[in-house]
């Protein structure tokens, strides 16, 4: 009871004018010490003058004149900076307090909506904040496209977790200062088809939007899919053809995006009947969960030189190497374990079956120990130029010939699977065949004259370029400097420095366009893969406005202006605040 009545006593103490001998006065119902900005536990006297003595002692030694006189110092200066706090919004404080006080409110929200800390989701109340930055960035994105000399788009579909079809466009524009900038634009849904036609109204509709200066577009990556290349109802044809309406006659190049290219090529040598067993082999033991812990014991009582299978999925192409690579050297562990099973496999027992899976695993997009594709076809693309995408096309269209040559005859110089299996010379030119149909896929030849000017202007002959640029052309080549300051720069710098000097205007124009030119679609790829991390199926209900919003904040560089969104919106911003209860002074 004594216990009870002492607590109740203690929350009731109130403030007394003579504890402010010792250098106390009250805020918002409690003690504070003036020197040092601390508050006692209980207002107490013998509280308050242990704290001034014991942590004030210099203070606590003054004469009582002088005390009073640095009494009256700090408690004015405590007024100050209580002053200074309730001033505008503008200044550096009263920012900090905000944000403090929508950190609160964003808080409180996440714990009455029960979710976890570590998640980010964007919550409802606050998508809002989201529309407002997505719009300020959409507005500079404008600006930025409207500015670009010559530009080109670069365009990928794919579905959500609904289904959604979503055309994601990317820009990729020069100014006339021969800067570069690369930019996600628009996410359009689309519903019901995607045929070409319906990816050109879209596209188009979105060109009348931005307002841009169509006469200044030079080109159009897309994935390669039929209904983005075909000749008469492809996107590509038809967009062409709508400029060409509008009496645009521009040559605007069309490309296919090297990635998906590659893809196409790894399936043009896929030898159907060997990619189905292996699919079998390896869906049987790892969809079944006792076969799967089974054969990896198997494995690690083995010491093979893999310790599992790898699932091989068609719409992730890359991963079809990787599971070659491994079923090729787990091949004898994989047929004992399938024997075991009562669920063989005769194929890993013939020798031309497995002479054909190991070429199969050379022309896989993921050849660890011959070939090693992706260093040849270069898929660092995330700032891959245009031209650099033809020079690694046309390097590993070299190769193919080399490699066709060298099978016809019966040669294994760049083949170490064939080398150990000595397949016979009918399948030797079998391969060969393929490689020559591989290669085919490759249209290298086309803009090569074009691409060679951008990459290697000392080196192209006058006759090859438009008439326009040969005078200009001839006096670069004269240059020694510029030859020697080539010779040091890439051609990402070098012309940058010949637009600098308004030398050469004709040629830098001409390289401004190449420049601007995609050299893939690898950013939309990277784009769908957030989408399906933002999407997912705890957050099915995104709307494809938000998803868009979303998008573009956390892939452009361009960071919208906080500050003017505040100004416009100040109400939507002073309103997470006005609610915090426990956050007001």
């Amino acid at each position: 009871m004594w216990t009870c009545k002492r607590k109740l006593l203690d929350k009731n103490r109130s403030f007394k004018k003579e504890w402010e001998a010792f250098f106390f006065v009250e805020r918002k119902g409690k003690a504070l010490c003036i020197i040092c900005h601390e508050t006692v536990a209980i207002m107490k006297v013998c509280n308050m003058k242990r704290h001034f003595t014991s942590v004030h002692p210099k203070q606590a030694a003054l004469p009582d004149d002088k005390k009073k006189a640095e009494f009256g110092r700090l408690s004015a200066q405590l007024e100050k900076q209580s002053a200074f706090m309730k001033r505008s919004v503008s200044s550096t404080q009263a920012a900090a307090q905000s944000n403090t006080r929508a950190s609160c409110r964003v808080a409180h929200l996440v714990a009455t909506n029960l979710k976890p800390f570590t998640e980010g989701e964007f919550l409802k109340d606050l998508i809002r904040r989201i529309e407002e930055m997505a719009a300020d960035v959409r507005g500079t994105l404008k600006d930025m496209c409207q500015s670009a000399r010559f530009f080109s788009i670069a365009l990928d579909e794919s579905t959500d977790i609904k289904d959604t079809a979503q055309l994601a466009i990317f820009f990729r524009g020069g100014r006339d200062d021969f800067v570069i900038f690369e930019e996600f634009i628009r996410l359009i849904p689309l519903s019901g088809t995607t045929t070409g036609a319906d990816v050109c109204k879209a596209v188009t509709a979105w060109l009348k939007e931005v307002d841009l200066n169509l006469s200044r577009m030079c080109g159009i990556t897309t994935d390669g899919a039929p209904a983005m290349i075909g000749d008469k109802k492809g996107f590509a044809a038809l967009l062409v053809k709508y400029l060409r309406s509008l009496g645009h006659q521009q040559d605007v190049k069309r490309f296919h995006c090297l990635v998906h290219q590659e893809a196409l090529c790894a399936k043009s040598v896929t030898i159907t009947e060997v990619l189905t067993v292996v699919v079998r082999a390896v869906n049987f033991v790892c969809t079944r969960a006792l076969n799967h812990r089974q054969f990896r014991d198997l494995l690690a009582d083995a010491e093979a030189e893999f310790g599992d299978l790898i699932y091989f999925c068609e719409v992730h192409w890359l991963s079809q190497g990787k599971m070659l690579e491994r079923v090729f050297s787990l091949r004898d562990e994989l047929a004992s374990f399938l024997w075991e099973k009562g669920n063989p496999v005769l194929q890993f027992e013939d020798p031309a079956w497995v002479c054909d899976l190991g070429f199969l695993l050379f022309s896989a997009p993921f050849d660890v120990d011959s070939v090693d594709v992706p260093d040849d076809l270069q898929l660092e693309l995330f700032e891959l130029q245009c031209s650099e995408s033809h020079r690694a096309k046309f390097a590993f269209e070299c190769k193919l010939r080399l490699w066709e040559h060298q099978l016809n005859q019966n040669k294994f110089t760049h083949f170490t699977r064939l080398a150990e299996l000595r397949p016979t010379p009918t399948a030797c030119r079998r391969y060969a065949a393929a490689l020559s149909e591989l290669r085919g896929e490759f249209d290298v030849r086309t803009c090569e004259k074009e691409f060679k000017l951008f990459s290697a202007p000392f080196d192209v002959d006058s006759v090859d370029v438009p008439d326009d640029l040969q005078l200009e052309l001839f006096e670069l080549q004269c240059s020694e400097s510029h030859r020697a300051k080539f010779a040091l720069l890439s051609p990402m710098k070098f012309w940058p420095s010949l637009s600098a000097s308004r030398a050469f205007p004709v040629l830098v124009r001409e390289a401004l366009r190449l420049a601007s030119l995609f050299g893939s679609t690898y950013s939309c790829e990277q784009l769908f893969s957030h989408m399906k991390l933002t999407k997912n199926k705890t957050r099915a209900q995104f709307t494809d406005a938000h998803l868009q919003d979303v998008l573009l904040l956390a892939s452009s560089s361009i960071k919208p202006d906080i500050d003017s969104v505040c100004i416009k919106e100040s109400p939507a911003f002073t309103l997470i605040v006005s609610h915090c209860d426990y956050c007001k002074s």
